[in-house]
């Protein structure tokens, strides 16, 4: 998978976020993350995005705030430094904020 796309809703607004293989992406409260949830219950820096062996990888980095994930529909918690793998069509909770994750149409 070359590229995944997160999108969420904050404040009414609609916001997304696109991921390459090249490079860890973090997100959290803190304005240095790649995306930014300024809600008092998302850690400074929540959860990280990273690409390993062709598919892409959801960690928690909060001690105190697990990610809440539903892949094929089942709904499981990632605990401090716990990592799934995430596709399109997989959702996951920092704090209230509800982010999909959906596939990039790429040119052939």
């Amino acid at each position: 998978m070359e590229q995944i796309r997160l999108t969420w809703t904050l404040d009414g607004n609609s916001h997304t976020y696109t991921i390459t293989p090249e490079r860890e992406i973090k997100i959290g409260r803190r304005l240095e993350c790649d995306v930014v949830l300024p809600d008092p219950s998302v850690s400074r820096q929540h959860a990280a995005i990273y690409s390993d062996d062709g598919k892409f990888h959801l960690r928690n980095l909060s001690q105190v705030n697990p990610v809440n994930i539903t892949i094929k529909g089942e709904d499981s918690v990632l605990d401090y430094n716990q990592t799934t793998v995430i596709e399109p069509g997989n959702a996951f909770h920092i704090g209230p904020i509800k982010i999909e994750v959906i596939a990039v149409e790429t040119a052939s």
